[in-house]
This record gives structure tokens, C-alpha cells and sequence, in this order.
């Protein structure tokens, strides 16, 4: 049985395991490593107790929340299950029904659920609290409840795309003053030296085209996020059984880009539903069309990126039902106000739709003034909606008013 655990770590890894504050707000840009650093220290004290350099705790329960499942799933969680694989710590038991994870013996449950079920939230206590995307989180109902059952430290992080947000005005600003108990960390992507070329460069490529999106998601820094192109959408459970139709968007990716696969579908007359059931790089066409099949796409009808008709060609000669997305003059203008004349609804799973929204924007000129052209990133899995939205949902669209949420 394997307890050796020697994780190649961040500077973000480093900087927590030294903190000292009660409450300790990891405020970083994308691909900081501040989510993955924090998986790493809660498996060190899985198998450790250790927590910081000057901190042992035993015995206990460490808390790992977001604000829904589906989406922690998609993250915290799934890190914690790559750092496990990874390093053959197969001591530790995965207990998938109530969704822990404890090291036999040792007394210390690492647990995850979502804060949108209030019995977990106000009924459990713990050691330790680590707050995924924290700001999605209302402060006095679900996290303040959390750090009064909270014994010893809690972390959060958060991309801080609005400087209004209660981690701000709330820990940074008056509990900082008034407690001295809140320790801040802000990280960069200069602060994980794992990242391929590829992926600085596209980090990189914001403070070029926009200098919101470079304050934010690329210095880590508080800053508002305007000109959204999709500013307003709805999160639901799930995509609605009785949906009309249906079918599925294809955005094609590998390297640096993922490949996007979102699911569409038409409740009543302009209530339109996203489910993301792809969003992976470095897939190959034969890995795409067999995971495709895994999910259950079979025969339905699949619109793809046009400027790929050799990658179309291979996906319909391993049985997938995959279409050329017609472009015409002005297709990605068309394909946005076709999907804005409807109210969106994007499922709680669709981790990477739901990032893509709250960076996807118009161009802005010197003088603010928003263009009706979109910035040509965080786009991928919108790109696969356009598709999608384009051949089934234009004629329908055409009847409909742009609507006064996404304007």
C-alpha cells in the first residue's frame, strides 16, 4: 500500500501550506493553480494531518463545497481524483455514495457536497472548509453558516471578475480590519510553471485584445467584466425531458483548444436549453467518435464547424450522424443573435459553458465604446451552440424578438 506522497507543487501550494490566517482567500487569475494546489494540501492531510507547515489536525472532517454538485464534480473533485490516480494512492477509499474519502484508521474524512441543499449546510460541522469558486456562494446563507461549524481554517478561491462580491467587501476589506484573521494570496498563471507554451500564450493573448479580461482572469486582480455577449443566463438541474428540437453542436479542437460537444433543445416558444457533454483537447477524430457513442449520441443529429469536412467525414464513417453547420456572410453574427432571441438556460454540469459566459465579450474600442464583434476566445463551447442554434432554431428564431435578458 502506497503512502508516499511527493506531488510536484506551485508556488500557490507553497504560499498556503506557509499561511497563518484563520481564513485564507486564494484570489487568482486562470490557470493560477490555485484549485489543483488546494486538492494537493487536502490529500496531504488525508495521509498526513499536517495542513500547514505549523498546523497538525489530527482527526476530522475536511469540507470541500460548491455551490452545486455537478459543478465541484467538475473540478475540485476531479482534481482530487487525477492527484490520487496519479500517485497510485489506492489506500485511500472513495466512498461514491455519500461522496468521502478517508484514509482507513486515521480518524480524517475528506468530504464533498454543494451548498444548494441547505440541511448540509447548516447541519454539518468539520475541521477544516475549502470554498470552490467562493463568490458563487451567498455569504450570510451558505458560507457564513459553514464558518460558524467550522473549527479551525477555511480557504476559498475565486476569480475575481466583480469587485463588489462579499469575499471583498466582507473578509478582505472588513473582517481584515476588524478580525486580522484573513490572509489573501493572489496568483497568476506566472505562478504555475507547468503550463505548456501554448497555454501562456493564450493567457497572454487578453492583454492584447482586452484589458478587463488581462486585469482579471490574467493579473488576478478585482475588475468588472462588461460588454458580455450572453450576460444573462439561467442555471437549471438538468436539460427537460419534453425539449423539442434536440440535437447536438460540435466545436472541433485539440492541442490548446478544447473540443466543444453541447447538446440544444426548445421548451415552449423561446426558452432555450445547453448541456455540455464534451469540452476536452487533445482528442483525435477516432477518440472524439468513440467517446460520442459512450454518451449515448448514436444516430442524432450532430452540426459541426465546416472548416473541418475531413474531420466530419471520418466521425460519419464511424456511424455518427455529423452535418457541415452552414456559414454564410456575417455566420458568427448571425449564430449570436440567433441564440440571444431566446432566454438560455445552461445545466449545472456544463462547468466549462457556464466559464465561457462570464468571459465571452464584444470587442471595446480606445474611447469604451462595445463593437458588435465578439473577442475570438472563451468561445468554444458557444461556438458549438451557434452551430447547433443556426440549423434548427433560425426559422423559429426568425418569429422571435431579440430578447431583453441577452441584448
Amino acid at each position: 500500500m502506497n503512502l508516499h506522497y511527493s506531488p510536484e507543487v506551485t508556488n500557490v501550494y507553497a504560499r498556503n501550506f506557509h499561511s497563518s490566517g484563520r481564513i485564507v482567500a486564494n484570489r487568482g487569475g486562470t490557470r493560477s493553480s490555485k484549485t489543483y494546489s488546494l486538492c494537493q494540501l487536502a490529500i496531504r492531510w488525508l495521509l498526513t494531518g499536517r495542513i500547514r507547515k505549523d498546523q497538525v489536525i489530527p482527526r476530522g472532517v475536511f469540507s470541500i463545497v460548491r455551490k452545486t454538485f455537478p459543478a465541484l464534480k467538475a473540478s475540485a473533485l476531479r482534481d482530487v481524483e487525477e492527484i490520487i490516480g496519479t500517485h497510485d494512492l489506492h489506500i485511500l477509499k472513495y466512498h461514491k455514495t455519500d461522496h468521502t474519502i478517508t484514509l482507513p484508521g486515521s480518524g480524517r474524512v475528506l468530504e464533498f457536497f454543494s451548498v444548494d441543499d441547505q440541511q448540509k449546510v447548516r447541519s454539518r460541522g468539520r475541521k477544516i472548509l475549502y470554498c470552490v469558486e467562493g463568490n458563487e456562494l451567498d455569504y450570510q446563507n451558505s458560507f457564513y453558516q459553514m464558518l460558524m461549524r467550522t473549527q479551525d481554517l477555511v480557504f476559498i478561491d475565486l476569480n475575481p471578475d466583480d469587485p463588489y462580491n462579499w469575499i471583498n467587501e466582507e473578509l478582505e476589506i472588513k473582517r481584515a480590519q476588524n478580525r486580522g484573521d484573513v490572509e489573501v494570496i493572489v496568483s497568476t498563471y506566472k505562478d504555475n510553471p507547468f503550463l505548456s507554451s501554448e497555454h501562456i500564450r493564450e493567457i497572454e493573448y487578453m492583454q492584447k485584445v482586452d484589458q478587463e479580461l488581462w486585469q482579471v482572469y490574467g493579473l488576478g486582480e478585482y475588475g468588472k467584466v462588461t460588454g458580455l455577449v450572453f450576460p444573462h443566463v439561467t442555471i437549471v438541474p438538468e436539460m427537460p425531458k419534453n425539449l423539442r428540437d434536440r440535437a447536438f453542436g460540435l466545436d472541433f479542437g485539440y492541442s490548446n483548444d478544447p473540443t466543444a460537444l453541447i447538446e440544444g433543445g426548445v421548451m415552449n416558444k423561446n426558452e432555450l436549453y445547453l448541456d455540455e457533454h464534451i469540452y476536452q483537447t487533445g482528442l483525435t477524430n477516432p477518440e472524439l467518435a468513440g467517446l460520442m457513442k459512450s454518451l449515448g449520441v448514436g444516430s442524432q443529429e450532430v452540426y459541426a464547424d465546416a472548416s473541418e469536412p475531413k474531420s466530419i467525414r471520418e466521425l460519419c464513417a464511424a456511424g455518427l450522424n455529423v452535418r457541415a453547420a452552414v456559414k454564410g456572410a456575417d455566420s458568427v453574427g448571425f449564430g449570436i443573435n440567433t441564440l440571444k432571441k431566446f432566454k438560455i438556460h445552461i445545466t449545472a454540469r456544463s462547468y466549462n459553458l457556464q466559464k465561457e459566459q462570464r468571459k465571452y465579450k464584444w470587442k471595446v474600442d480606445r474611447d469604451g465604446r462595445v463593437s458588435n464583434d465578439p473577442i475570438d476566445i472563451y468561445n468554444h463551447g458557444w461556438d458549438a451552440s451557434r452551430y447547433y442554434a443556426v440549423m434548427k432554431l433560425a426559422r423559429l428564431a426568425s418569429g422571435l424578438s431579440m430578447t431583453g435578458r441577452n441584448r
